[in-house]
């Protein structure tokens, strides 16, 4: 397991539009989804120095969230989660991740603002 010190990355409100559903609607005009992602970042780094160098840009992160969201039309957000997080292994100093997918104003027939789905991974 990876080093477990360090300190969290938080991406939230990540607004998105896709065409990721069931319904056929959902595919063909798409839809906004906003994704939220906490990201354990494993270092021993000393800050103090003040080198962006030695730190794992957020902007970095928000890149591969935004390939992983547009690799594919995806008909559940629980497999653009699962996407998310499985790209997210590709950076060496994440040992732990939480992605939440919200679907905004999804079309079902009970009024609400949103569904979501929340997913963890550890990464070894």
């Amino acid at each position: 397991m990876k080093q477990e010190k360090g300190y969290l990355i938080e991406i939230n409100g990540i607004q998105l539009y896709g065409y990721h559903g069931v319904f056929l609607e959902e595919q063909t005009l798409g839809q906004k989804f906003e994704i939220d992602a906490t990201i354990k970042v494993s270092t021993d780094t000393d800050f103090i120095e003040d080198d962006q160098d030695k730190i794992l840009s957020y902007v970095h992160i928000l890149e591969s969230i935004e390939k992983s969201f547009f690799s594919k039309k995806f008909k559940l957000i629980e497999s653009v989660a699962q996407a998310i997080l499985n790209d997210l292994s590709q950076f060496d100093a994440i040992w732990q991740a939480s992605i939440r997918v919200k679907k905004l104003n999804p079309p079902i027939p009970t009024p609400l603002s949103s569904t979501a789905v929340v997913f963890e991974k550890i990464y070894q």
